[in-house]
């Protein structure tokens, strides 16, 4: 459970707090495969793959 194998990369700052505030505002940015099936009208297992 949970995301697996991340992997990022810090273009500009590198101070801890802001690479801190990007990492969780893209957390909470991310959508749901049931959202993202939603917006493009398409089944969940396809958007899965």
């Amino acid at each position: 459970a949970g995301v697996q194998n991340v992997l990022s990369k810090c273009y500009g700052s590198t101070n801890p707090m802001n690479v801190i505030r990007a990492t969780i505002n893209a957390l909470v940015d991310m959508n749901s495969p049931e959202s993202v099936a939603a917006k493009r009208g398409l089944p969940v297992d396809e958007i899965l793959g």
